[in-house]
């Protein structure tokens, strides 16, 4: 943040939205860690992550990992808080009071073609 007598734009856009380098153009929303384990960011779209971990997951009002957990959890998670969906595992990693942050999503190795 700028210093206490400088506001900038970007300080105010985060005070509403949550932080705003996540938008970065070709920034990467996850980050695969080794099979099967991702750390992914809460804006991460459903769309991708069922392509990443092969998994089907319900419909429902959310298009993102962070409105997924928060939908299937009713409240927002703290961090280190787990949540299991049809045999995937998701450790928030990173949350505030107003969204989830970052997510470390543990999927079992055979769904992704491994043994």
């Amino acid at each position: 943040m700028a210093s206490p007598s400088s506001l900038t734009i970007e300080d105010i856009g985060e005070e509403i939205v949550g932080t705003i380098d996540e938008y970065v153009a070709g920034e990467k929303l996850y980050r695969k860690i080794s099979e099967g384990r991702y750390l992914v960011s809460g804006r991460l779209e459903m769309g991708t992550l069922r392509q990443l971990i092969k998994t089907v997951f319900p419909e429902g009002n959310y298009e993102t990992v962070g409105g997924f957990l928060m939908q299937q959890m009713g409240r927002i998670p703290k961090p280190k808080e787990r949540f299991q969906y049809g045999g995937i595992t998701f450790i928030i990693e990173n949350a505030d009071q107003k969204s989830i942050k970052e997510v470390m999503v543990i999927s079992p190795y055979n769904q992704e073609g491994g043994k």
